[in-house]
């Protein structure tokens, strides 16, 4: 080959070879978002136990770890002698608190040490989803279409209001409740049928969303009833939330939304029902109603003293797919 071709060609190549390094840097960097010296994902609440990576150290000999520093605390474990790292308490991991646990970790061989960072991305799942743990109401829910509402059991319902982050109680406290359900179940309490109902108190706050529901029917059979949002008054401009809820008889039932992302400014929480909605008269409130499914209930007709037996659970943050 002659001197000025053969020039010409490895000047080509080196280009060549410079251009294809730095492509390949740049793709790298692109994909690295988690650029800690110790770095995993796991989802929100996961098992106790789960290992999640393990620690490594350039230091010759034999290497022990220990915690300098982590975000969360009783969130992970560090075994010494081999560096893994395991999930401690799967509460630690919610991602509406936290979206990562990050931290310092120190090696050391006895005379050396370094320092690792640490970062564990928390990645968010459908809480709601997560927390139904008997298999009718699982299946019912991962079957459901978005504003579908489904029957779920008190545990459940209970479950949800302790573990779903910022829940505000809706509709109705738990004293207003829980008496007005002792006195119904005792005495002669009156039923709405065909009725649209609202009590005045336990507000929506603030931009939230209403997830989860339960009530006290006095009939069988019950097809057409729907929780209802107002968008801000007391009595005006109630709309329904959600399919009306599955069908159900007397006694107390527990309803949970799938994909709510309707959410109310101020509002309050209200329901219509075909037959069953039971008033006690020892909750220490006061509810307005109206014949009919309606959206404007007016403060012409009001019941003092007396509550309807149902209570919303809502939150400020979406928690759910």
């Amino acid at each position: 080959m002659p001197i000025k071709a053969r020039t010409k060609f490895v000047l080509l190549l080196i280009a060549t070879m410079t251009f294809c390094v730095s492509c390949s840097k740049d793709e790298n960097d692109d994909d690295e978002v988690n650029s800690a010296d110790v770095a995993a994902s796991a989802d929100e609440y996961v098992r106790s136990g789960t290992l999640l990576t393990t620690a490594e150290s350039q230091l010759d000999g034999d290497i022990t770890f220990k915690f300098i520093s982590v975000s969360v605390n009783d969130a992970l474990i560090l075994r010494e002698t081999s560096g893994k790292l395991e999930v401690a308490n799967p509460f630690a991991f919610d991602y509406e608190t936290n979206t990562m646990i990050t931290g310092e970790i120190e090696a050391s061989n006895g005379t050396e040490s370094e320092v690792l960072s640490l970062q564990i991305d928390v990645n968010d799942i459908d809480d709601i989803g997560y927390f139904l743990k008997t298999p009718e109401s699982k299946a019912a829910y991962e079957a459901a279409s978005l504003g579908e509402w489904i029957q779920i059991q008190e545990d459940e319902y209970k479950t949800l209001r302790s573990t779903i982050t910022e829940v505000s109680l809706v509709g109705s406290n738990d004293n207003q409740y829980d008496e007005s359900i002792q006195y119904a179940q005792n005495n002669d309490s009156y039923v709405y049928d065909n009725a649209t109902v609202v009590n005045e108190g336990n507000g929506i706050p603030q931009n939230n969303f209403v997830f989860a529901f339960k009530y006290y029917s006095e009939r069988n059979n019950v097809a057409q009833s729907k929780v209802k949002v107002s968008a801000a008054e007391l009595t005006e401009g109630h709309e329904d939330i959600g399919s009306n809820l599955p069908i159900h008889n007397t006694g107390e039932h527990f309803f949970v939304l799938k994909g709510n992302d309707i959410s109310s400014e101020n509002g309050y929480l209200s329901m219509y029902t075909e037959k069953g909605l039971v008033t006690g008269i020892r909750g220490n409130g006061i509810h307005f109603f109206i014949s009919g499914d309606a959206k404007d209930i007016g403060r012409n007709f009001n019941a003092s003293g007396e509550i309807c037996i149902y209570q919303g659970l809502s939150t400020p943050i979406k928690q759910w797919d």
